[in-house]
């Protein structure tokens, strides 16, 4: 089945980490970071600095990519 829809299995590895990124650490990173500190601001800046990094690191591996500081074939944008 999974064939004719043209998906691999070894797909299901970047699901599995999307949906971690997308689904668990949003839920369980202010959580965490409340019940530490008592403090839902410090909470949402947590959040906005994890959401600043994956952007930040999306920009830095296309920087290195195009500049040709590393082998092109070790990262995938």
């Amino acid at each position: 089945m999974l064939k004719k829809l043209g998906l691999e299995g070894w797909f299901a590895a970047h699901f599995a980490y999307g949906i971690v990124q997308i689904v668990f650490i949003p839920m369980l990173m202010p959580s965490f970071i409340l019940a530490r500190t008592g403090s839902a601001t410090q909470a949402g800046l947590a959040m906005a600095v994890f959401g600043m990094l994956v952007l930040l690191r999306r920009l830095l591996v296309r920087w290195l990519i195009n500049s040709k500081l590393t082998d092109m074939h070790s990262y995938s944008v």
